[in-house]
């Protein structure tokens, strides 16, 4: 009887120590399986997350436009300068009417949004979206000044007929306008190729102004542009 109760508690101190040893050596080896395990999958998304946030990008691009400040269209070129999520652009305003150059545009556009923007370059290749089915949703704002720009042709005519009896040409007519916008936009990405579209609001002041016109002095608008852009030259 004694050896059986001796027996048992030699048994039990036995399972114990296991138990303890267990304990001991699974959580170090946890934690070491877990490292060898996750930090290989992570680190290149984490790596690729850091050196897309610090690299800088020179692009170019091309745009149409128009809004209501009584200039009609206008062409633009602008170099872009990108870094992570925004992009600072500046460039020069063609009138569409006098294909004259008459001022220029700086523009800031921030990403909010894009599809695949948690995986990294080797993750994208394997999966069937490719760069073509990538879009980006940005919030976009410029402001642009338009030195001695003639009236669109429609504008031109409604302030003749509006103003029948004053005696102006209003196709000779130039006026300065500052103009501030606000824009959502979005980015087909093709390639090497984004294609945009931006469509919002905007509010214009000319600076030099005929008293009398039925456009207003100081008024909001729409705007709407399409273009596309070269986000690496």
């Amino acid at each position: 009887m004694q050896f059986k109760i001796r027996t048992g508690i030699r048994v039990a101190l036995i399972v114990i120590s296991l138990l303890s040893i267990t304990k001991d050596f699974a959580q170090p080896m946890a934690s070491l399986i877990s490292d060898k395990i996750m930090k290989p999958q992570f680190e290149p998304i984490l790596k690729q997350s850091e050196q897309k946030k610090r690299k800088v990008k020179f692009g170019f691009g091309l745009e149409t436009y128009v809004s209501g400040n009584a200039h009609g269209a206008f062409y633009s070129a602008r170099l872009n300068v990108s870094k992570g999520k925004s992009v600072f652009s500046l460039g020069p305003c063609l009138q569409k009417r006098t294909l004259e150059l008459t001022g220029a545009k700086l523009g800031y556009s921030y990403l909010i949004t894009e599809i695949n923007d948690r995986y990294d370059e080797k993750e994208l290749k394997e999966m069937k979206y490719k760069q073509r089915d990538i879009l980006e949703l940005r919030i976009l704002c410029y402001v642009q000044y338009l030195h001695n720009a003639s009236l669109s042709y429609a504008a031109s005519r409604v302030e003749t007929i509006t103003n029948n009896n004053s005696g102006i040409n209003f196709n000779q007519v130039r006026l300065s306008t500052v103009e501030a916008a606000l824009c959502a936009e979005i980015d087909i990405n093709i390639k090497w190729l984004k294609i945009r579209t931006y469509m919002g609001g905007t509010t214009f002041y000319h600076t030099t102004y005929i008293n009398g016109m039925y456009r207003e002095k100081c008024a909001p608008a729409l705007i709407f542009g399409t273009g596309f852009v070269i986000p690496n030259i």
